[in-house]
């Protein structure tokens, strides 16, 4: 039953200790299960951020497990809320592909266009290829960058086709992760780009390199999780107008290069609200890291600054209260 909750094979270990209605500290967990006492907070955390587990308190010395007919639904609820954020922000990319799938050719399509569809596998392949379009763009290039892909792709490989855009006049627009501000190197290209007379906005997390050029022709990556993948090259006013709505959909919610994230009422930065929701749903610090663009290491000190705002001890005590305080 605890693997259909997608439960990691540690804290479902851990959950199971609770699951007759005992109580346990994390110190006799540690020992019951001959675990090292890191590995047991990080089981612990988990477990608190899906609610299934609630904090030493009211006099009792250990962790006791939240009623499940409450808590694993408010686990499953959250989990749907999750999905149905992720479905929103890429709906979109959907768009773009039932476009593309439903109908694959173009009313007029004579036997000179090129296909709607073209794979370039490969890091440099797939700088090319940008070169190449950027080359042939005349009014907009427009694209998503996310870190990881923007060290595989090379700064400066982008500044040389942006400076290019920009000496014929093409206006570029480009949205990347606010790790990047922090990052000696990185930032860089940015800045130049944005000096030069580019614009540029960060948000926390990106889902997918995308580069549009024109309104025409789409650069997508072949696997998110892969920034060495390549790309696909999409064509055509259905597909291309979708994935514009994406780009517009995170451009919309970032921050202008020149200033700096806004911090909402709690005092909390974007990439916080964001690293805030991610352990909320269960994602660990090697998994918060990939998606903040981030070290572990960093994901940790970001955490250690909260955990001290909230004036407690650990991040599962601090879960519950940023959940009480209406932070998560």
């Amino acid at each position: 039953m605890l693997a259909a909750l997608d439960l990691e094979p540690l804290p479902e270990a851990v959950y199971q200790l609770f699951l007759d209605g005992s109580c346990w500290s994390a110190e006799e967990i540690g020992e019951r299960l001959d675990l090292a006492p890191d590995d047991v907070g990080e089981a612990l955390e988990q477990l608190a951020a899906a609610r299934l587990l609630t904090a030493p308190g009211n006099g009792s010395a250990g962790y006791r497990a939240t009623d499940r007919s409450a808590g694993l639904p408010r686990l499953v609820a959250r989990w749907e809320a999750e999905l149905d954020r992720q479905r929103r922000k890429v709906a979109a990319a959907r768009d773009a592909i039932s476009a593309f799938t439903t109908n694959p050719g173009r009313p007029g399509a004579g036997p000179g266009d090129h296909e709607l569809l073209e794979r370039v596998p490969g890091p440099d392949a797939a700088a090319r290829r940008i070169a190449e379009l950027a080359a042939g763009a005349r009014r907009r290039v427009q694209s998503l960058v996310p870190k990881e892909a923007q060290a595989h792709l090379g700064p400066e490989h982008l500044r040389r086709v942006d400076d290019a855009l920009l000496a014929r006049g093409v206006s570029v627009a480009r949205v990347l992760q606010d790790s990047v501000r922090a990052d000696p190197v990185a930032r860089r290209q940015p800045a130049g780009l944005t000096a030069a007379g580019g614009r540029v906005r960060t948000v926390p997390a990106l889902p997918v390199l995308l580069v549009l050029v024109d309104g025409q022709t789409a650069l997508l990556a072949a696997d998110p999780a892969d920034p060495a993948a390549g790309v696909v090259q999409l064509r055509g006013p259905g597909v291309v107008t979708a994935l514009r709505q994406l780009f517009d959909s995170y451009w919309r919610e970032g921050t202008d290069w020149g200033g700096s994230p806004a911090v909402d009422r709690n005092e909390l930065t974007p990439t916080e609200q964001e690293l805030l929701r991610l352990l909320a749903v269960g994602h660990t610090d090697a998994q918060i890291s990939r998606r903040l663009g981030v070290s572990a290491r960093t994901v940790r000190r970001m955490y250690a600054g909260i955990t001290e705002r909230l004036a407690v001890r650990s991040r599962f005590e601090a879960g519950v209260v940023a959940a009480q305080r209406g932070w998560v």
